[in-house]
C-alpha cells in the first residue's frame, strides 16, 4: 500500500514559503507587516503614474494651441547653445561692421545689433540669428532671453529669441526707452494724444498687461527680476523752474503704487532694482532708496563730470572727470578720470584713476571692468587686476558674464579673454 505524505508532517518536505496572492502578484510571505507595506507602496506607485499619465494628457489637450513646430523648433535648438556653455569657449567672434552698433551679453554669448540687422552668437561663436532690417538709430534691449530693438525716436520694434524675430509691432508715438525682462515680459517708454508719457508693459504673449501715463517725461523704466514690480522715473518742472524727479515703484496690475519718491535738481539717467531697494543715477549725484524709507543715500560727485557708469544689483560704477581749466585743452593729459566703485550706501570699494581715454565700463556682481586702448582694468573690493591687450584690438566696449570671463567688442570682432 502507497503510503501518503501530508504536507508538514515529519516525513513529508519542508513546507514552501506561503504565497501572498493579490492583484500585484504572488510575493513570498516574510513579516505580515513589512508585507503590507510594501504593498502599499506598490499601489501607490501605480496611483502616481496614473495620475501623471492624466496630468500630462489633459495639459497636452488643454495647450495644444501653444504647441506648435516653432516652440518645438526652439526648445531643439535652445537645447543645443545651452550644451555651448559647457564647451571651449570662441576665441574670436567675427561680424560685419555697421553703423550705429549695440552689444550685448545674450546668455554667455553675445547679440550684435546696428543699422543693418541684429546677429545673436553663443559661446562657442556659432551664428545662431542673423536678421536684416532697415533702421536708423538702433537702440537694443536685451535679457538673457531676449532681444528688443527699436528705432530711437521711430514707432517700429521688434523682438528676437536666440534663433528667429518673434514679433514686429509699431507704436503710435515715438519710442523712447524699452526694457526687456528673462521671461519675455518688456516695457516700452511712449506717448500718448493726451498725455506727455506712458509707460506700457507688455507679457510674453505681447499682451498689454499695464499702461502708465505721466504728465512729465518719463526718463528711464526697469523691471525687477521676477517681473512684479516696474520702476520708473519721470522728470518734470517744479513751480520754481527746477528740476523734479518723481520715483514711482509699482507691482504690476496694481493702480496704486508700492512707494513714490522724489528727487530735486538734478536729471536722471538710469533707475536700478538693487538688493534691498532702488537707486536711480543722475548728472549730479546718485541716489539710493532702501526699502521702507523715504530718504535717498545720495552721492554727491562733486563738481565732476560722470562720463560713464554701470550698475549691477549689489554695487555700480561711476566714471568721473575733472572739470578742465579754461587754459587747458580737451585733448590733454591733464584731465584725469576715476572709475570709482561703490555699493549703494556711498561706500566705496575700490578705484582706478587714469588720465587715458576710457571706452566702456561694465560691472558683474561687485567687479567693475574699465576698458581702454591696450587695457582693460578690473576692480574689485580686494584691489587692481590689469589685463594687457594686443595693440591690434580698437576697443568698443567690454560685457563680463560671469567673474573674469569677459568679451571685448570691437567694430568687426569680439574676442574672448580670461581675466587671471
Amino acid at each position: 500500500m502507497k503510503k501518503e505524505i501530508v504536507r508538514g508532517s515529519p516525513e513529508g518536505p519542508e513546507p514552501g514559503p506561503e504565497k501572498i496572492n493579490d492583484v500585484i502578484g504572488g510575493a513570498p510571505a516574510g513579516n505580515p507587516f513589512y508585507g503590507a507595506v510594501s504593498l502599499v507602496y506598490r499601489v501607490s506607485e501605480f496611483l502616481l503614474l496614473g495620475v501623471l499619465l492624466l496630468f500630462i494628457v489633459i495639459s497636452a489637450v488643454k495647450n495644444a494651441g501653444g504647441v506648435t513646430y516653432s516652440n518645438l523648433e526652439y526648445i531643439v535648438r535652445n537645447f543645443a547653445v545651452r550644451l555651448d556653455e559647457n564647451s571651449d569657449k570662441a576665441t574670436e567672434i567675427l561680424y560685419n561692421p555697421d553703423s550705429d552698433m549695440n552689444y550685448s551679453l545674450y546668455g554667455s554669448g553675445i547679440a550684435v545689433c546696428g543699422n543693418s540687422g541684429v546677429t545673436v552668437f553663443s559661446a562657442t561663436g556659432r551664428k545662431t540669428l542673423s536678421y536684416t532690417f532697415n533702421l536708423r538709430s538702433p537702440v537694443m534691449a536685451a535679457s538673457s532671453k531676449y532681444i528688443l530693438v527699436y528705432e530711437n525716436g521711430g514707432c517700429e520694434y521688434r523682438v528676437f529669441n536666440a534663433f528667429s524675430q518673434v514679433y514686429e509691432a509699431g507704436t503710435d508715438y515715438p519710442v523712447r526707452g524699452a526694457s526687456v525682462a528673462d521671461d519675455g515680459t518688456y516695457v516700452l517708454i511712449t506717448g500718448t494724444d493726451q498725455y506727455t508719457s506712458c509707460a506700457e508693459v507688455y507679457d510674453s504673449d505681447f499682451r498689454l498687461r499695464s499702461r502708465y501715463l505721466k504728465n512729465g517725461y518719463i526718463v528711464c523704466a526697469a523691471l525687477d527680476r521676477d517681473s512684479r514690480r516696474i520702476m520708473l522715473a519721470t522728470l518734470s518742472m517744479d513751480s520754481e523752474g527746477r528740476y523734479l524727479t518723481e520715483i514711482m515703484v509699482c507691482v504690476l496690475g496694481s493702480d496704486a503704487p508700492e512707494a513714490v519718491y522724489t528727487v530735486r535738481d538734478d536729471f536722471p539717467l538710469a533707475c536700478v532694482f538693487r538688493d534691498g531697494g532702488v537707486a536711480l543715477i543722475c548728472t549730479g549725484a546718485f541716489h539710493s532708496f532702501p526699502d521702507g524709507s523715504s530718504q535717498p543715500l545720495s552721492y554727491s560727485y562733486g563738481g565732476r563730470t560722470l562720463s560713464a557708469f554701470a550698475c549691477s544689483e549689489s554695487s555700480l560704477c561711476l566714471l568721473l572727470e575733472n572739470d578742465l581749466p579754461s587754459d587747458v585743452s580737451v585733448g590733454s593729459a591733464n584731465r584725469t578720470r576715476t572709475a570709482r566703485l561703490l555699493g549703494y550706501d556711498g561706500s566705496e570699494l575700490g578705484s582706478y584713476t587714469t588720465d587715458t581715454a576710457v571706452a566702456a565700463v561694465h560691472m558683474y556682481g561687485s567687479e567693475a571692468y574699465v576698458l581702454q586702448y591696450g587695457l582693460l582694468t578690473v576692480i574689485t573690493p580686494t584691489g587692481l587686476i590689469p589685463q594687457n591687450l594686443t595693440s591690434a584690438i580698437m576697443p568698443a566696449d567690454v560685457l563680463a558674464y560671469s567673474e573674469g570671463h569677459v568679451y571685448i567688442c570691437c567694430r568687426s570682432a569680439a574676442y574672448y579673454l580670461r581675466v587671471k
